[in-house]
């Protein structure tokens, strides 16, 4: 009786799924159908972001010009002081100065570039920003290290702004907790951010810098936050809401979500490596790092197995977030060559757009790696998800892969290790 009646229960719990799922379809559906209808007279997914630079390089630039009293937006030191507010009281010294330099880029005794690096009479501050970049092996320490040797006895301040925590290569946690109790150094999330722009925008007198500041909080919400259309948020939590059978429906799916995701890489391992061989193009495919979403798994496609510098897709953050690609060295060690790694990164830098060359594992990467919207963070987009199913994303990365090797042409022995291509 009792195997009968969980029986019946799997049956209702199967239905109530497909009732809601096809519920939801058809409201979101509607909404989006809706949208598509007033769009010439709305806009609604219009942003001047979408056709700027918005990577972490773009949006710091932003940043910067906005913090800059003497910036382009001529409100003076409204946004600064602001800042200040949001940081709390005891980093109202900030608004304290009037001379404040700010520049971007700033470049460290290691060699490191601070994103954005303010000046003034009273003290020194360094901003990292993180929309979704990685961090390097001691940046903070090193940023931090910097900003206290280059303060000439001024204060100085230290500011991570990231939705993750920084990682301990970068900047362990109890030095991390240590500065922030000698108040040289804060986090802020980019919901944190947001609120500042928010107030930044009520508070522009200019009509041009307030419509500005409206678009990059809407870029912020959707693109680095990852938020839902809220007016389909409310349809669907409508939806699941309506009762006790929805709701436990809702759950179902909840947990049945991870194992889809990983249904669906395997599924793209299989489709990609199938049309990268019909185009003479090896696979690489870490399996456990994938398997387990870790920081740092990723794939890769070589023209030749002897390649020891291949193409490769990584994600930066852990749960397959921050996708970036470029040329990187096979394994963990790391090129000390003096002559073919700047090559590589002079040639793709020469090539392709928003690119970085500053690491030891990679001569060059880039968070552009032109596969469209939605596909630099997969854990909450179902952008990359849909493709792997309908074969897209395959054909993207071959896509990709071709551009890359057809570049190189006879420079391929470049990308072979040292010896080999001497000896070729």
């Amino acid at each position: 009786m009792q195997s009968r009646r969980t029986s019946e229960q799997a049956i209702s719990e199967d239905g109530e799924t497909s009732r809601l799922l096809n519920s939801i379809k058809l409201k979101v559906g509607s909404i989006r159908r809706a949208k598509q209808m007033f769009s010439a007279q709305l806009a609604p997914d219009f942003n001047i972001f979408n056709y700027l630079c918005s990577d972490e390089m773009g949006i710091s630039r932003v940043f910067a010009d906005l913090l800059d009293p003497n910036g382009l937006h001529g409100q003076n030191k409204i946004f600064l002081d602001e800042f200040s507010k949001k940081l709390g009281e005891d980093y109202q010294w900030i608004s304290s100065a009037n001379d404040w330099k700010v520049k971007t880029e700033k470049q460290t005794d290691e060699k490191k570039r601070i994103d954005i690096y303010l000046n003034s009479s009273i003290g020194v501050i360094g901003i990292e920003n993180k929309p979704r970049a990685r961090d390097q092996n001691n940046q903070l320490s090193d940023y931090a290290e910097y900003l206290k040797n280059n303060s000439g006895g001024k204060k100085w301040l230290l500011i991570y702004i990231s939705n993750t925590p920084p990682c301990e290569d970068s900047m362990c946690k109890s030095d991390r907790d240590r500065f922030n109790r000698l108040k040289n150094y804060v986090e802020l999330d980019f919901n944190a951010i947001n609120d500042w722009l928010s107030i930044c925008a009520s508070k522009a007198k200019a009509l041009s810098v307030r419509v500005f500041i409206e678009n990059l909080i809407e870029h912020i919400r959707t693109n680095i936050n990852k938020e839902t259309d809220m007016t389909e948020e409310a349809e669907v939590l409508k939806e699941v809401g309506s009762s006790t059978d929805s709701i436990s429906a809702a759950f179902h799916i909840y947990r049945s979500v991870p194992k889809l995701r990983q249904m669906l890489m395997e599924s793209f391992r299989v489709g990609l490596q199938r049309r990268l061989a019909e185009n003479g193009y090896f696979l690489v495919w870490e399996e456990v790092p994938i398997a387990r979403a870790a920081r740092y798994s990723g794939f890769g496609i070589k023209k030749l197995e002897t390649q020891d510098k291949y193409l490769r897709f990584e994600f930066g953050s852990p749960s397959f977030n921050s996708l970036l690609w470029g040329v990187k060295q096979q394994g963990e060690k790391t090129c000390d060559d003096k002559t073919i790694w700047p090559a590589i990164s002079q040639f793709m830098s020469d090539q392709f757009a928003g690119g970085k060359h500053n690491s030891v594992w990679w001569p060059w990467y880039s968070l552009d790696h032109g596969l469209g919207s939605g596909f630099n963070d997969w854990w909450d987009s179902e952008a990359p998800w849909i493709a792997i199913n309908d074969g897209t994303l395959s054909e993207k990365i071959l896509g990709r892969a071709k551009d890359f090797y057809n570049l190189f042409g006879d420079k391929i022995d470049i990308l072979l290790p040292r010896d080999a291509s001497q000896n070729k």
